[in-house]
Parts: C-alpha cells; structure tokens; sequence
C-alpha cells in the first residue's frame, strides 16, 4: 500500500516537489515502531491521570512533552511502567532523570498489569473517559500524537484489561541511579544517558486502589 501510495501519478508530483513533508506525514500516520510506545503503556498512564483526577486531584500528563517523569502534580510525581507479563516485575528505566524527585516533592512509580485482548480499555476509551472528566480533547490529542498514536490509528483500539495496578514509593531505598549515587552528586563525565532494568519483587508495594484513598484521606 505505502509504495503504490509513493508511485501513484496523483502523489507523484507531489512527493517529488516536498519529500521530506511526504515522509514526515507518513511517519505520523503509521508511527516509529522502534520508538513508540505500546498500547497498554499509554493506556497506564491515561488510567493513572484518570484515577487522581477523580480523587479530586489536578494531574497533569507531562510524559509526552518530554518531562523528566509521566504525571505531575503538587507535590508529587508519578513514573508509569506497565506491563503485559502476568509474573515478572521487573521494569526498564529509560533515562538518569526518572528516578530522580523533584525539589519538595515525592516521585512514586506505578506498576500496571494488563491482559491484551480483553477487557474494553483502549486508547480512544480513555481518551473519551478523560474528556468526559473534565480534559482538554484537542490537547489529549496533542500528546497522543507525540506518542505516536495519531487519531486514525487502528492500534488506538486495541482491548487490554486491567489484572492490577501497584504505586511504589522512590526512596532512598528504592534501587536506583541517580546523580546522589556517586561522589559529588554527579553523574561521571561523559555520561550522557543510563538505560537499566529493576526489579519490583522484593519491594514494598501499596495496591493503586489503597493509595488513592491515603492520598484523598491525606
């Protein structure tokens, strides 16, 4: 379908004239599957803002805008992981400012458990519960677009149900690296990015539906 779109006569003036705008809206509609996103990791962060939202809270989803963390809010910030492995925890850290809090605030990470091709959460049904809630659509949109995901996107109707979700306080205890973990409080010249995997299993752990009741009782 992509080459008889490049060869057709009716594009072909065009393509030649403006390629990289050719390509650009290409890559929009169809997404950079090395990079992107799954499904049930927006979907995670989508239901955590959903959640708080509706514990009377004001999230802010910042991960798409390239935040140093997926959710904010006063004085918290959320990292989402999820996840379509029923058993193993463990989770990849993408770069040395996720598990990084910022000043006066706590950083929690949340572990979703999804089973695909069940249930009826998809991007565009959260997207629609989050709108209903009170969110700006067209700046939803926006983000998603960021993500990869703009609105056409069969894959934004992919079904996941939710197994469970778990909110893990970052402390000091928490296995993490970050500018506090070396001499001077600075990660080693030269170092320009950290990518390492984790381990959740033997960590203290609050169920999502428990914390959101702490933090509202709060």
């Amino acid at each position: 379908r992509i080459c008889k779109d490049f060869l057709s006569a009716e594009n072909g003036p065009k393509i030649a004239e403006k390629p990289k705008d050719w390509w650009r809206q290409w890559k929009e509609l169809m997404g950079n599957a090395s990079t992107r996103k799954s499904p049930y990791a927006v979907i995670g962060e989508l239901l955590l803002v959903l959640r708080l939202k509706r514990q009377g809270l004001n999230p802010e989803w910042t991960g798409p805008d390239g935040a140093s963390h997926d959710i904010e809010l006063e004085g918290l910030s959320f990292e989402v992981k999820s996840t379509i492995e029923r058993i193993d925890e463990i989770v990849t850290i993408s770069n040395q400012h996720q598990l990084s809090a910022g000043k006066d605030k706590v950083l929690y990470l949340s572990l979703c458990r999804f089973e695909p091709n069940r249930g009826n959460l998809s991007i565009n049904s959260m997207k629609g519960e989050l709108t209903a809630a009170g969110f700006d659509g067209d700046l939803l949109e926006d983000r998603l677009r960021k993500l990869g995901y703009p609105e056409g996107r069969t894959s934004r109707e992919e079904k996941y149900d939710l197994l469970g979700a778990d909110v893990y306080v970052v402390d000091r205890d928490f296995p993490r690296i970050v500018p506090e973990s070396f001499k001077g409080e600075a990660f080693p010249a030269g170092v320009v990015k950290l990518i390492y995997d984790i381990s959740l299993s033997n960590l203290e752990r609050t169920p999502l539906d428990d914390y959101l009741k702490l933090v509202t009782d709060s």
